[in-house]
């Protein structure tokens, strides 16, 4: 069978375009992630999860009681986290600064930076895109 060059080469640019819109909606961050609802708290980690959130990567989650209610804290992909230099555990407490999912109704928040001590992990830029799309992480 002999492919001819036109058709080939349309078939590769409209895969290369779709490549690259997924890649850009990614540096978006998280979906739901608003900077105008993002607030700071503290809090006292009651668990640790790794629990799948998308097709290939499993994500890192911290469950506190905030206003009475529990809410999970969504950090990042469970590989990111645990590269980094800060060690998270039931009964260490936190500071959190995130932004309320809507999705969740309210009750999950998505970091953008966690302090434990003198510890700073930054998850997220100001505008909520993840520290690890500059690295191969992806989400």
């Amino acid at each position: 069978m002999k492919l001819s060059g036109r058709p080939v080469a349309l078939g590769l640019l409209v895969l290369l375009i779709g490549v690259y819109a997924d890649g850009q909606k990614n540096r978006k961050g998280l979906p739901g992630y608003d900077a105008a609802t993002e607030f700071t708290f503290d809090a006292t980690i009651e668990q640790v999860n790794n629990h799948r959130c998308g097709k290939n990567w499993s994500g890192t989650h911290l469950m506190v009681t905030l206003e009475g209610r529990p809410r999970e804290i969504h950090l990042g992909p469970a590989v990111f986290i645990k590269e980094q230099a800060i060690l998270f555990r039931p009964g260490d407490r936190v500071t959190v600064t995130g932004s309320r999912i809507p999705a969740d109704e309210g009750h999950g928040i998505v970091a953008r930076e966690v302090r434990k001590g003198e510890q700073r992990l930054v998850l997220r830029d100001q505008d909520g895109r993840p520290s690890w799309s500059a690295q191969r992480w992806q989400w």
